[in-house]
């Protein structure tokens, strides 16, 4: 229960990577605040939230058993009364009767693929994209084109695309973007891209030596002196004008999207990329203090003992919610060697270290429609963006044949859009028949309630308001309550914005920035997450 109970984190930048929402002076560099809330019951935040989504435990009290004598007399653990009496269970605070279970995908077929490396930065989307030109030994210039657009849909370049020299380079991929709340002015921009590197001697003996640095838990044993891959990063203060780090970030074959931001709560850089052992891909972090030097690439997403055998993770993908970067999220491929087809899942982490696989996944598999080909394989890319209509999404590009398949020129067809949710339902929290749970306790930042949730025909939702702050009531000597859950008028129907009421009032008496908890009685319903307004 005594979650970040008197956190006062004031002034502190929201730290915002991938689908990130930044502009203007809050560009400007910051210190990582030293009074940051530590404790990770519901999730390591930089300030006071207002918006809270059920994608993982971080927001469910696991709550404890209470035992009690058979009159409803408090038995404590060490040292009970003597003697010893028949002793009665009560659940208390333990949740019960709840699930999660990601929701899937909708899909929203375009003429042309959306950008994939698209952002959304104050109701403007940006998108990057790295082309190269090349020369007589490898590549010979990079190109960042930089676009804008105001819908998500049409894009206007802004400025001639900056062309980058390079040497001693090819297989140029995986390339994407991000804005760095935690940037020097001249670097308020970065990118991250994988490269196969084909000199000079002198670059090939240095990445070679690092590479036989690194342990072996934490190689990609494809790589070889003669066969040498490197992810390299790119900076700019405008998202226009680039140039390239002379050295690699990481000696690693990168060769599918790879994703970099700032975590603000960490205070450090992260890049997520592929990392291959076993003759299996998998997924691997590693993280930064400057952008230039970085640690080793930690495995951290895997195809499990629950998967298929012959299932690789492909891509990472991975993002944050709009808005709400402390929610870390990733929707992995899952690549089926067996008959080379794919399929999106959604894995959610609490400090982008730790990722768990949400049920019900995948979120998107291939699709048929009855008049167009049937789809074998297919992607995601960039991070999740707002797009109009109170929906979030991401790209995607799907085919009609398996991915390895003859690559001959008109042979396989493709097809590219968004794959999109309604607003916050990624997740649900699903309560099949009747369940509950109790909150950790959070500052309280708005006056009244709001749920993003939809109830079934014989379902209902009842929330109850408790904490340290609320009044101490001798009918209950266990939890304050501030709004007992009896009180509350039944939630009905299917709404993103379903208004909490006590007998009628949506008033919470108390003051802003006290301490509470909710408790939720469930039967029959689905709830997505909750706001205070």
């Amino acid at each position: 229960m005594e979650r970040r109970d008197f956190c006062k984190v004031m002034g502190a930048a929201m730290g915002l990577a991938g689908a990130s929402s930044l502009s203007g002076a809050a560009f400007a560099a910051k210190a990582q605040p030293t009074d940051v809330d530590t404790h990770s019951s519901g999730g390591f935040t930089l300030e006071p939230a207002k918006e809270y989504l059920f994608t993982d435990v971080r927001h469910i009290d696991s709550g404890e058993l209470v035992w009690n004598t058979l009159g409803g007399e408090y038995l404590p653990l060490s040292d009970p009364p003597e003697p010893a009496v028949p002793a009665i269970a009560d659940k208390h605070m333990v949740p019960h009767g709840i699930r999660f279970e990601a929701q899937p995908a909708r899909v929203e077929e375009l003429g042309e693929a959306p950008p994939s490396n698209q952002l959304y930065d104050g109701g403007i989307y940006r998108d990057w994209r790295l082309q190269t030109a090349s020369g007589q030994n490898g590549v010979k210039s990079l190109s960042v084109q930089y676009r804008e657009s105001t819908d998500g849909y049409h894009y206007t370049p802004k400025g001639e695309p900056n062309e980058i020299g390079v040497s001693g380079l090819t297989e140029v991929d995986g390339a994407s973007f991000f804005m760095d709340p935690n940037g020097a002015p001249d670097e308020r921009y970065k990118g991250v891209f994988s490269a196969h590197v084909l000199g000079p001697t002198s670059r090939l003996d240095a990445m070679w030596a690092r590479f036989q640095r690194t342990h072996p838990y934490f190689r990609d044993d494809r790589l070889r002196r003669d066969y040498l891959y490197g992810i390299f990063g790119l900076v700019s203060p405008d998202g226009i004008n680039w140039k390239m780090l002379a050295e690699p970030l990481l000696v690693n074959k990168g060769d599918t999207l790879n994703t970099a931001c700032y975590d603000a709560f960490l205070g450090k850089y992260v890049i997520y990329t592929r990392l291959y052992q076993l003759r299996r891909r998998g997924v691997g972090r590693a993280v930064s203090d400057d952008f230039r030097n970085w640690g080793a690439l930690q495995p951290v997403l895997a195809a499990g003992l629950e998967s298929p055998i012959v299932y690789d993770v492909y891509t990472n993908c991975r993002s944050v919610y709009p808005g709400l970067p402390s929610h870390h999220l990733m929707f992995p491929m899952f690549y089926n060697r067996y008959d080379e087809r794919s399929e999106i899942h959604l894995f959610s982490s609490i400090d982008g270290i730790y990722w768990n696989h949400v049920p019900g996944s995948p979120v998107l598999t291939p699709t048929s429609q009855p008049g167009k080909w049937h789809g074998e394989f297919l992607y995601v890319t960039g991070g999740l963006v707002p797009l109009g209509g109170d929906r979030i999404a991401l790209g995607y590009s799907e085919s009609n044949r398996p991915h390895k398949y003859p690559r001959w020129n008109g042979v396989t067809e493709y097809r590219s859009g968004y794959a999109w949710w309604p607003k916050g339902r990624l997740c649900a929290l699903v309560a099949d028949e009747a369940g509950k749970f109790y909150t950790f306790s959070m500052p309280l930042t708005g006056r009244a309630l709001r749920l993003n949730a939809r109830v079934f025909g014989a379902g209902a939702i009842r929330v109850g308001v408790y904490g340290p702050d609320c009044p101490k009531d001798p009918k209950s000597p266990w939890i304050n309550w501030g709004r007992w859950t009896q009180d509350c008028d039944p939630i009905l129907g299917d709404s993103f914005e379903h208004v909490v009421t006590w007998k009628g009032s949506p008033d919470i008496p108390l003051a802003t920035g006290s301490t509470v908890g909710l408790h939720f009685q469930l039967r029959s319903a689905q709830l997505f997450g909750f706001e205070w307004v």
